[in-house]
């Protein structure tokens, strides 16, 4: 963070670097889903140890590796040791491939949004509970906060924290840089999480929140 020159880091994950100060903005949840096709001709898994059998498109980085955890109805924890047909380091290929026909993917809500939304996905094992991701503002010190800084965490934590902007959504299309000036910052921001390729979806959420917030009275 620091050697690239960042003020702040957008960073998804289970729990924040302990070396870095972080504020929490929200919670993403992995999502289990394929497509339509892929479904078709392999079936579809009833419950988590049928994954084992299935064509998966699993993310390099996740930190469970192949391991998939799920939360039953009545608690009990299922972890299926999946074997993927593909490894990639980028949600954005891992949903392309699942677009494909390729296999099973657990993707973060906001990344599989629109394509569950128009149907060209669908949601897996609706009645299990997966991973879910804290979405954490990351900067390295309290001390000599800038201003202008400190303006911009207070304000993306507010707006997530607004019940009135839930309705905002995915959509959008802007540059975060946009949004920055929404807020009175004029910074170097970073983000960082699921795969380069991840940065958009949430440089959109974050643009869209803002607007809200810029139109709100």
């Amino acid at each position: 963070l620091v050697e690239d020159g960042f003020d702040l880091a957008v960073r998804i994950s289970r729990a924040p670097h302990p070396t870095f100060i972080a504020r929490k903005l929200t919670t993403t949840t992995m999502v289990l889903c394929a497509s339509p096709g892929y479904l078709k001709q392999h079936g579809t898994p009833e419950r988590p140890q049928d994954l084992a059998d299935h064509n998966v498109v699993s993310y390099t980085y996740w930190s469970s590796k192949d391991e998939w955890e799920f939360t039953g109805p009545g608690g009990k924890k299922d972890v299926v040791r999946t074997r993927p047909r593909l490894h990639a380091n980028s949600g954005d290929t891992c949903i392309a491939a699942a677009l494909q026909d390729q296999g099973i993917v657990m993707q973060p809500d906001f990344l599989v949004h629109d394509a569950l939304r128009d149907g060209r996905l669908v949601p897996l094992l609706e009645g299990y509970r997966t991973t879910e991701l804290g979405v954490y503002a990351i900067y390295t010190s309290r001390r000599q906060l800038p201003l202008k800084l400190r303006f911009l965490i207070d304000f993306l934590v507010d707006a997530f924290q607004n019940p009135d902007l839930e309705a905002v959504g995915l959509q959008g299309g802007q540059k975060l840089a946009d949004m920055g000036a929404v807020a009175g910052f004029d910074g170097d921001v970073e983000f960082g999480g699921l795969g380069d390729h991840a940065e958009q979806p949430l440089m959109q959420y974050f643009h869209d929140i803002a607007a809200g917030a810029a139109d709100q009275p």
